[in-house]
């Protein structure tokens, strides 16, 4: 069992004022202890059910598919990937989790990891690095890397940190339905076709999305850190970059010749989601540190201020 799971879920029990005895910080990791070890056993039950499964299961006949794949499921998707304000999704993903409990267990599992794309505001940069973590629930994740990084047109814009979270196979969280396994599967297409017409909002919602975003929807109650897979950023403009380069002010033929330069090296300029591993992890571990400066000095200014 992670300890260092069981250390944040204590620390939210405190936070969010969920432990039974939330001000006792023994109490929250007792509470906390027992919710992983709950969690550590669930995944050890559906590991063993998927390979039980994978052994000797039975693929859904065609009599089958509108039972598996009967309309309130293919009603509860399309909702869902439709979207709204955040009590319709917390509605939405509570009615989904009910309706595809009862589906097999390839369409409640991923076998490889899954990306989230977000965007922070500054204010909450600073609450991630505080804690180390971001609070999720049930949310929409991606079984493709290209996906999340092309998500809302790539990189947030300057005055937002764009942020892409993985999931593995050894993170704590439940997969509610792996939308990318459904649409993988004949039988879920041909009851999605047939079912069109019955649909509410069909154009808006699996209408309109399909397998575009290659989704899986998951419930995770946090997001570590360290699970970080990629920053987004901004490069200077290519005038900037040219008076570095070349130590003056460039002129129109020198600009042009740098421009050529950085095409010819598979350079760009602009927009950029940093993912080498080392860069990654360099600039997260810088975070807490800048956290406890900005600290220092709040701290000394209210003591300047009180003395």
């Amino acid at each position: 069992m992670n300890e260092e799971n069981i250390r944040t879920r204590a620390y939210f029990h405190f936070k969010n004022r969920t432990g039974r005895s939330w001000m006792d910080p023994l109490s929250n990791w007792l509470q906390a202890k027992e919710e992983e070890e709950k969690i550590s056993a669930r995944h050890d039950e559906r590991d063993e059910l998927t390979e039980s499964r994978t052994a000797s299961s039975t693929p859904i006949t065609t009599g089958q598919k509108n039972e598996v794949f009967g309309l309130d499921l293919l009603q509860c998707v399309s909702d869902w990937q439709k979207g709204g304000d955040e009590k319709q999704k917390r509605r939405r993903g509570q009615e989904l989790k009910r309706v595809c409990s009862s589906l097999p267990e390839e369409f409640r599992s991923v076998s490889q990891p899954c990306y989230r794309q977000v965007s922070l505001e500054p204010a909450f940069l600073v609450s991630l690095a505080s804690n180390l973590n971001l609070t999720e629930t049930i949310s929409s994740w991606t079984t493709s890397y290209e996906v999340a990084k092309a998500f809302k047109g790539g990189v947030p814009p300057p005055g937002y940190q764009g942020v892409i979270f993985e999931l593995t196979k050894e993170s704590a969280c439940e997969v509610i339905v792996n939308i990318d396994a459904l649409f993988g599967c004949g039988l879920f297409v041909s009851a999605l076709r047939d079912n069109e017409s019955k649909i509410r909002d069909y154009g808006h919602g699996i209408g309109r999305y399909e397998n575009s975003q290659k989704e899986a929807v998951i419930c995770v109650e946090y997001v570590a850190l360290k699970s970080i897979r990629a920053w987004g950023g901004y490069s200077s403009s290519e005038r900037d970059l040219a008076r570095k380069f070349l130590g003056h002010e460039p002129s129109e033929d020198e600009s042009e010749q740098f421009k050529l330069l950085l095409s010819s090296k598979g350079k760009c300029v602009g927009p950029k989601w940093v993912d080498n591993p080392e860069a990654v992890t360099r600039y997260a571990s810088t975070i807490p540190t800048i956290l406890r400066d900005l600290q220092e000095r709040k701290a000394k200014k209210r003591e300047d201020g009180s003395g």
